[in-house]
């Protein structure tokens, strides 16, 4: 929702008023437009009442009166109900009252006993919230036909009331549509009578010092009634203006209040005020100090008070010490910040500074709060100016002068320009210039240069002097100019220099003299003097200007010459000395001297030829040393600094021993026995020196050297040796430097695949260096692999490497192999498990050796066992790793053998093959168990056959095993003998399931038919493989019938079993049978 408002009277406001102040908010429908609205809006014939400023203080007393006409929606009421809640409870703790008033046709409206006023109630206590929000969430609506906009019976109603207000909130949403009470006017349109009745009560209310606040809800509005609307409500509010708040619906309705209110108790104060820094005259580049001091001028705590100043290149704004928690001031408390600015050649053109800072907090409740204020710092009036500071450095003939031009006054220079008189000045090129080519603000600066090249007048006159000026025009008056000059000393260093040669021809020395004047400055009177007695007189050449003159580096050349004597042979040289003399500008005259001495001829020479012979470890050397001069030698030596050379020996001298004339010479010896390092370098190379004194001069040398080569055989031996330690292989490797020279950089590699680091022990001397001779001992292990122990054996190479004094390395290589013993083995665990009437046998096969098997088979001689199936392998079909196991299985059906048995015991064989060797196996048998369940039934029958009882018989071997030895027995005296029919297989034997059956026959007796009945038990009998024998019995009564008593036949009488059935069937004779069978084990 969004809102919007006049702008906010000033903070200024008068002290609170004893009249009654009536804050209203009309919520007015805007369905009572919907009969028809006036082309435009209806002009009050009534003069509005100036409308009282609110008071300015936080305990206000504030009315609301709430539009609850038919343009109200239930939606919209909720809504109010919601925001009106909302804003007493963002209020709790303010020193605020607040009462309710409702209008609709009639104030309050009617219908609803809830919409009596409510009295004003204090919000600085949670009870007076709570007292204010259920009246607010218990107004309702007037019936339909009380739903007018009567904003006259607002006003009056308020004005009526026994409380002091400040102010009214008229809540509405429409234009007046009726006046009065009762209630009269169009109803749904604004006329002059519902018009100038509203302004009239409005005026009363306000005649009592109660400001009119109209809150116009702008939700049904648009166009032409939106415009008419607003002028309505301006009309209770005006003539002026600043009272009117108007909301696009009611969900703004809390966020405008709290702004009403906070306007009074919730307000920021601001001074700021800046001042020049101390030293500060209001030029480019000076210091403006800002002091800012925040003060809580109203009644509520501000909480998160912020600062800030859009000034451009403004410092940092840096608070002091906040009077409680940082951000937070109590009412009446402040707190000072502070800032910083540069002024800038734009400031001090406008001759002042100025701009705005804002102050802002949150009030407990509502919007942010914030103050203003301004800060104009006036600078002193401009002041233009210049200055020049000219330096000059003298570097060899030129001078390099510098000019700084700076702007020292406060305002800004155009067309700055320098000159200097001094002929001979290069052209003055300025630098880059800090802004535009000329120009400069205050505090600007700009260098130029120019260079001068010395004449020689300069140097003569000893300095030079000259004045430049810097000129530059201000924005108004005369333009302003500073000079400033520069005396620089010229050094003046003033000198003469003789160079004097002489060259010897025959017996005459030609002499030539060279003076220069070397100085700066010119030389007059230059004369030259020789005090060699006997010399010519001194000529001098063409001088290159005034006779006696010499300009700096210029010279002039004289000669003279002299003849030799014969001391000067005797002495070898001759030796003299001349000097030159002039005058500078200023100062002593300069001089300088110059000696030359003539050698006379003299050639002393001396030579030495050295040679060497080795044999075996000794070179014998041989000096021979000759005079190859013109004069006699004396002193002569021979010395050789070969370390360890024996001592020079000389052979016959060919006269004074030290002494060889011209020609002469003289042989020596001396021998040398070879180092290692000799060897090692692959040759002797040193050098003889002789020498021999002269009569004159210095004693003369030679020296010839020798280069002796040696004989080098570089060479490496390896030997590997490996021993076996439960799984591991220690290898030591010896290497020793065979042949005879030194070896250095010793290595070794071994292409063992997972060999450790190889460790060298300690060497003979520095590492990885050995001389000929000399060992050094390494180690290393390797862990054995399981391919080792399969190949049975770890065979590798090692190779040591070595890097003699000269030529290519020298290696060397040695292999070990170390057996690896094996031990194959396997092993079978055979069980088996009795299920139904099958086995299921397992067997597990286990790798207890330490090489791989492969081949991995089971076998088992049990017949009519099913194929062995193995399980999962570890690796490879067939193959075991040591340790590695495999399980297989294989089914067996019981037979009755089995059962008989009463076990099945049978021997499985595991075999593999190891890598070398032969296969090995291993056995396990099982015996399984089976349970007997030995056996027998007998069914017994009989019947009355006339004077006979036929019995039959039927015995059953009901167990699982065979019986054997089945026979019958019944206890019944005259019974005959029992025969058996066909047996299933051999006679008595009896397997599970099978029967056989067997009959008897029993001729009736007197007592028989006198007891009615016959009755006897038979049984049978059987053994079973194992265990005692099982029985059963059977018992049969079989019921006799008397018919034939009067007959007196007996069985024997009969004389056989036919006839007797004959005799039977003739006399139709019948028997009743009864049979009981018993069965015993």
């Amino acid at each position: 929702m969004t809102s919007s408002r006049l702008p906010r009277p000033s903070r200024g406001r008068s002290a609170r008023t004893t009249g009654r102040a009536l804050v209203a908010v009309v919520v007015a429908s805007a369905l009572t437009l919907a009969g028809g609205v006036a082309a435009h809006a209806v002009e009050s014939a009534v003069p509005v009442a100036p409308n009282p400023a609110l008071a300015d203080h936080c305990d206000l007393n504030l009315a609301i009166s709430l539009d609850l006409s038919n343009s109200v929606t239930d939606q919209q009421l909720a809504q109010a109900r919601s925001e009106l809640a909302g804003l007493a409870d963002a209020l709790e703790g303010y020193p605020v009252k607040l009462a309710m008033h409702t209008f609709a046709s009639n104030a309050p409206a009617t219908s609803a006993a809830s919409n009596a006023p409510l009295p004003l109630t204090s919000l600085s206590t949670d009870a007076g919230v709570q007292a204010f929000d259920a009246y607010v969430k218990g107004v309702q609506r007037p019936a339909q036909a009380q739903g007018g906009t009567n904003w006259d019976r607002a006003f009056a109603a308020v004005t009526a009331s026994t409380e002091s207000y400040d102010a009214l909130l008229l809540v509405t949403d429409g234009n007046p549509t009726q006046y009065g009470s009762p209630a009269q006017g169009p109803g749904n349109s604004t006329n002059q009578a519902t018009i100038d009745a509203a302004v009239t009560s409005a005026n009363a209310l306000k005649g009592e010092g109660v400001r009119v606040i109209p809150i116009g809800v702008q939700d049904n509005l648009s166009g032409q009634p939106l415009a008419e609307f607003r002028q309505h409500v301006a009309q209770v509010s005006g003539p002026t203006q600043g009272s009117d708040y108007y909301l696009a619906g009611f969900s703004g309705l809390q966020s405008t209040l709290l702004d009403i209110v906070n306007a009074n108790c919730a307000t920021i104060d601001l001074e700021k005020t800046g001042t020049l820094a101390a030293g500060s005259l209001g030029n480019v580049g000076d210091t403006v100090d800002y002091a800012f001091t925040v003060t809580n001028t109203g009644a509520v705590q501000l909480r998160d008070v912020q600062l800030s100043d859009p000034k451009p290149g403004l410092s940092a704004i840096t608070f002091g010490t906040w009077p409680g928690a940082t951000g937070t001031l109590d009412p009446g408390q402040s707190v000072t910040a502070k800032a910083t600015y540069t002024l800038t050649a734009a400031d001090v053109t406008a001759g002042e500074v100025g701009n705005t800072a804002t102050a802002t907090g949150l009030p407990p409740a509502g919007s942010r709060v914030s103050d203003e204020s301004p800060a104009l710092v006036v600078l002193p009036d401009p002041v233009p100016a210049i200055s020049l500071d000219k330096t000059g450095v003298l570097t060899g003939d030129t001078v390099a002068y510098t000019f700084v031009v700076t702007n020292t006054g406060t305002v800004p220079l155009s067309g700055v320009t320098l000159t200097d008189e001094l002929p001979g000045l290069s052209a003055i090129t300025f630098g880059t210039w800090p802004g535009a080519t000329g120009a400069l603000a205050p505090g600007q600066k700009v260098t130029a240069t120019a260079s001068y090249t010395l004449t020689q007048a300069d140097r003569d006159r000893g300095d030079i002097a000259n004045t430049a000026t810097a000129t530059g025009t201000p924005p108004t008056g005369p333009a302003v100019s500073d000079e400033d000059d520069v005396e620089l000393p010229v050094p003046q260093a003033p000198g003469i220099s003789l160079d004097k040669t002489g060259v010897l021809e025959g017996d005459s020395i030609r002499y030539s003299f060279v003076v220069t004047n070397t100085g700066n400055v010119t030389l007059t009177g230059v004369t030259l003097a020789d005090e060699l007695p006997g010399i010519s007189a001194i000529t001098f050449g063409t001088w290159p200007g005034a006779t006696g003159a010499l300009a700096p580096g210029q010279k002039v050349t004289a000669t003279a010459s002299y003849t030799l004597a014969q001391a000067d042979r005797d002495r070898g040289e001759v030796e003299n000395t001349a000097t030159t003399t002039g005058t500078p500008p200023k100062g002593a005259p300069v001089t300088d001297t110059d000696e030359f001495t003539q050698p006379l001829a003299a050639n002393p020479g001396i030579d030495i030829v050295k040679t060497g012979v080795l044999t075996g470890d000794t070179i014998a050397y041989t000096f021979v040393v000759t005079n190859t001069g013109d004069v006699t030698l004396s002193g002569v030596t021979v010395t050789d600094p070969l370390p360890g050379l024996s001592a020079v020996t000389f052979g016959a001298w060919p006269g004074q021993a030290g002494v060889l004339a011209p020609g002469q010479k003289v042989t020596a010896t001396a021998a040398y026995t070879l180092t290692q390092n000799d060897r090692d370098n692959g040759e002797v190379v040193n050098t003889a020196t002789t020498g021999g004194t002269p009569p004159t001069g210095p004693r003369v040398t030679d020296q010839d050297g020798f280069d002796q080569p040696v004989p080098t055989a570089p060479g490496i031996g390896l030997v590997k040796v490996g021993a076996l330690d439960g799984d591991t292989i220690g290898y030591t490797f010896t290497v020793t430097n065979t042949g005879n020279v030194t070896l250095r950089g010793v290595e070794l590699s071994d292409e063992l695949a997972g060999l450790s680091d190889i460790v060298f022990g300690d060497w003979p001397a520095a590492t990885g260096t050995l001389a000929p001779g000399q060992s050094v001992t390494a180690t290393a292990s390797y862990e054995l692999t399981q391919p080792d122990r399969d190949r049975g054996e770890v065979l590798n190479t090692a190779t040591v490497t070595a890097t003699p004094p000269k030529g290519d390395d020298v290696t060397d290589e040695d292999d070990a192999e170390v057996p690896v013993p094996q031990a194959p083995g396997i092993q079978l665990v055979k069980s088996g498990e009795l299920e139904g009437s099958s086995i299921r046998y397992s067997f597990d096969v286990t790798n207890v050796g330490d090489v791989t098997l492969r081949g991995v088979t089971i076998a088992d001689e049990l017949e009519g066992l099913s194929d062995i199936a193995f399980g999962e392998w570890p690796a490879t079909a067939g193959e075991l790793a040591p340790g590695q196991s495999v399980t297989a299985t294989a089914s067996y059906a019981l037979t009755q053998a089995d059962r008989d048995a009463g076990s099945v015991v049978n021997v499985a064989e595991a075999t593999g093959t190891p890598p070398g060797g032969t296969d090995v196996t291993d056995d396990d048998s099982a015996e399984v168990p089976v349970p007997q369940n030995p056996s027998i039934g007998l069914v017994k029958t009989g019947a009355q056959d006339g004077a006979l009882v036929r019995f039959s018989f039927a015995i059953t071997n009901t167990g699982d095993v065979t019986l054997h030895g089945v026979a019958l027995s019944d206890d019944l005296a005259g019974l005959s003998a029992i025969s058996f029919g066909a047996w299933p297989g051999a006679d008595g034997v009896l397997a599970p399931g099978q029967s056989v059956t067997a009959s008897a026959v029993y001729v009736v007796t007197d007592a028989d038919r006198a007891a009615g009945v016959v009755v006897n038990v038979a049984e049978a009998t059987g053994t079973p493989p194992t265990g005692a024998s099982v029985t059963d019995e059977a018992d049969v009564r079989v019921t006799i019938v008397a018919a034939l008593a009067a007959t007196g036949f007996t069985a024997e009488r009969l004389g056989s079993v036919a006839l007797f059935a004959m005799l039977t069937i003739a006399l139709g004779a019948a028997a009743v049978v009864t049979v009981r069978r018993r069965s015993r084990v």
